[in-house]
């Protein structure tokens, strides 16, 4: 059970604005947000920051481990294309953050994830694939196929477990001059991720994000 003093309801109880109508929030979910924000940033100064949404087909059992195995697939997948660009990498190729959710009714587990590229690597995710083109060889193409694999089956059978929402995607650089009012965007809409509502389990395994060091990146909120 969350304490009430781990509880956030809106922006005046925290750093940074948070969505509004969404809380209460869980605030050791939007402290880890905002850390790995922070050094993701420092570590991609020129970023591409991904939503999307995956869910696992209708009446079937969540096996556990569909999260680790996804990230797992997708950072092959990108360290393979990178690879073959001549793009040499050092540590992993992006960082990410999850959480998983249940319906009203206790059924059909899904999981919201960002994604935080470098934009030197990535600047879009490219057309999404659709019925007309099931596989697109570009970023967004990489996260349902990365998907797939997790479900074992062809990529044109996920298309409607893979989602991308509206302005689904970030392009943040140190250099924008409307730095800090994009950063707030940014964890305005990650915020989304540390909502209690439609939580399995607040003090289980819901939630997870990149492990990086605390560091003094010189970004604002620090």
């Amino acid at each position: 059970m969350t304490s009430n003093t781990s509880i956030i309801h809106d922006s005046s109880q925290y750093l940074l604005p948070v969505l509004p109508n969404k809380g209460p929030y869980n605030k050791r979910y939007l402290d880890q947000i905002l850390e790995t924000l922070r050094w993701s940033l420092a570590r991609f100064p020129h970023s591409l920051i991904v939503r999307c949404d995956l869910r696992l087909p209708s009446g079937s059992q969540e096996r556990g481990g569909e999260i680790s195995r996804f990230l797992a697939s997708l950072k092959e997948k990108v360290s393979f294309n990178l690879g073959s660009r001549g793009v040499d990498v050092f540590g992993p190729p992006f960082t990410y953050m999850w959480v998983k959710e249940i319906g009203q009714d206790a059924s059909n587990p899904h999981f919201h994830v960002a994604l935080i590229f470098n934009r030197r690597h990535y600047f879009s995710l490219g057309q999404y694939p659709s019925e007309e083109c099931p596989i697109t060889n570009n970023l967004a193409g990489r996260i349902v196929s990365a998907w797939a694999s997790v479900l074992g089956v062809p990529s044109e059978d996920v298309l409607g477990l893979v989602h991308f929402p509206r302005n689904c995607s970030y392009r943040i650089s140190h250099t924008d001059a409307d730095y800090m009012t994009l950063y707030d965007e940014v964890f305005k809409r990650l915020s989304y991720l540390a909502k209690l509502d439609t939580k399995e389990d607040v003090s289980g395994r819901s939630f997870g994000c990149s492990q990086g060091k605390k560091i003094k990146s010189g970004l604002p909120h620090e």
